[in-house]
C-alpha cells in the first residue's frame, strides 16, 4: 500500500494490464449477477482507510478534485463514494464549522463540530461512548456510517437517494431514547453539489422472510412486529434531518 497512488487505483478499474497488486489485492472489481456491470470495492475497511488517509497526506489535491470532478464519471463512482466517505470521516473528526440545512426546508445554518478522537465501535450504546467520534467496525449496520454524542448520526453519500435501513436505524433510536431522552439529529454529508437539492429520505421496511413449507404451502413471516415497524417510522418522521455540506478546500 505504500506505493499505491490515486492513478493506480483508477488504473485497476479501466485498464485490463492494471497492476495486479492493485487490482487484485486491494481494489476489488465486483460483477453484478448478470456481469453487465461491476462494483468496486476495497479488500477491506481498513485498506480502504489507510489508502485514503494516506492519499489524503501525499495526494491531497489530487483526492479533493477527483471527489468533485468525478460526479459524472460512471465508471467510477463507487471509488469516488468510498474517498468521499473517508475524507468525510476525516474532516468531521478533525473538527470544524460545516452549513447545515434542515431537510424539507430553505433555512441553513452553521454545526459546529468540535475536534475528536476516533473509536470504532460493534454497537450503539450513547453512555457508555459519550465522547469521540465513533465509527461501527463493520458496513452490516445499515443505518449509518459514524455518530457522535451531542450531536447526532452521520450518513455519508454521493447519491441525492441513499437507503437507510429502517430496523437498524430504529433500534438505534430508541436506544437513544431510553439512554439520552430524545430522538439523535441526523445528518446526511454530501459534496455540495447536492447541498441545495438534496430532500427528506425514507427508510427501507425490511422484506418479509420466507419460513418452511407446512402441508404444501408456502409462507411468509416477518422479522419484526407491525408494532415495532410503526414505531421505527413515527421515530424517523419525528427525527430532525439535515444535510451537511462537506466543502472540501484545495
Amino acid at each position: 500500500m505504500a506505493r499505491v497512488n490515486l492513478g493506480d487505483c483508477m488504473k485497476a478499474i479501466t485498464e485490463v494490464d492494471a497492476s495486479e497488486t492493485v487490482s487484485h489485492f486491494l481494489i476489488h472489481l465486483v460483477p453484478d449477477p448478470d456481469y453487465l456491470k461491476f462494483q468496486i470495492k476495497f479488500a477491506s475497511p481498513v485498506v480502504q482507510e489507510t489508502i485514503t488517509e494516506r492519499f489524503l497526506q501525499s495526494q491531497y489535491r489530487e483526492i479533493i478534485n477527483f471527489v468533485k470532478v468525478a460526479e459524472k464519471e460512471m465508471q467510477f463512482g463507487s471509488l469516488r463514494g468510498y474517498l468521499f466517505e473517508q475524507c468525510a470521516h476525516h474532516f468531521l473528526q478533525r473538527g470544524g464549522r460545516f452549513q447545515i440545512r434542515k431537510l424539507g426546508t430553505n433555512h441553513k445554518s452553521w454545526l459546529d463540530v468540535p475536534q475528536q478522537a476516533k473509536s470504532y465501535c460493534q454497537e450503539f450504546k450513547p453512555l457508555v461512548q459519550t465522547t469521540g467520534y465513533c465509527q461501527p467496525y463493520s458496513k452490516i449496520f445499515g443505518a449509518v456510517d459514524s455518530w457522535e454524542s451531542g450531536l447526532g448520526f452521520f450518513q455519508m453519500t454521493v447519491s441525492e437517494t441513499h437507503e437507510i435501513n429502517l430496523v437498524s436505524i430504529g433500534e438505534m433510536q430508541r436506544r437513544a431514547i431510553v439512554d439520552t431522552n430524545g430522538l439523535w439529529k441526523f445528518y446526511f454529508v454530501v459534496p455540495e453539489v447536492l447541498f441545495s437539492s438534496y430532500t427528506r429520505q425514507r427508510p427501507k421496511r425490511p422484506a418479509e422472510e420466507p419460513r418452511e413449507k407446512e402441508k404444501g404451502q408456502s409462507k411468509k413471516r416477518k422479522r419484526f412486529s407491525p408494532d415495532d415497524l410503526a414505531e421505527y417510522e413515527t421515530n424517523w418522521d419525528n427525527m430532525e434531518q439535515y444535510v451537511l455540506q462537506m466543502k472540501f478546500c484545495d
